[in-house]
C-alpha cells in the first residue's frame, strides 16, 4: 500500500526526473572533461542514449587485456566491448570493437573526473610509444 501511494501521489515520477537530471548533468560534465583532457585526443566517445554509461573507444595498438590491467593497477575498473563478444574483430555494429570500453560513470564523483581521466590517459599513453 505505502508504494502504491508512493507512485499514486506522484512521488516516483518526481524521483524519476530528479535521477536522469542528475544523471544528465553528470554525463554532460564527463564527456566535456574528456573533450578538454589529453584522454580527448586519443579517444573516441559513442554514446546513443546508454544511460548510465558510454562506449569509449581509444587510438592505440595496446590489447584490451592490457589496457584493463593497467587501467586496474591505476584502480579503475573497466570492462572492453570485446569482453562481451565471441568474435572481438566483428564490427556490425558501426564501431569498433577492439580498444573499445564500457566505462559506467554513476559510482564516479564529478570533482574525481580529472584524476580519473589522468590515471586513465596514462594507461592509454604507455602503450602508444
Amino acid at each position: 500500500y505505502t508504494l502504491a501511494a508512493f507512485m499514486a501521489d506522484g512521488h516516483f515520477e518526481r524521483h524519476l526526473n530528479r535521477m536522469k537530471n542528475r544523471y544528465r548533468a553528470k554525463r554532460d560534465a564527463i564527456l566535456s572533461a574528456i573533450r578538454e583532457s589529453t584522454l580527448g585526443g586519443v579517444s573516441t566517445v559513442f554514446e546513443p542514449n546508454a544511460g548510465l554509461h558510454f562506449l569509449l573507444h581509444f587510438h592505440t595498438d595496446a590489447d584490451d587485456e592490457t589496457i584493463k590491467r593497467s587501467a586496474a593497477e591505476q584502480g579503475i575498473r573497466i570492462s572492453a566491448l570485446s569482453d562481451y563478444l565471441a568474435d572481438p574483430t566483428h564490427t556490425d555494429f558501426g564501431l569498433p570493437c577492439r580498444h573499445t570500453f564500457l566505462i559506467n560513470y554513476s559510482g564516479v564523483e564529478t570533482d574525481k573526473f580529472p584524476e580519473v581521466l589522468r590515471r586513465l590517459t596514462s594507461c592509454v599513453s604507455i602503450k602508444q610509444q
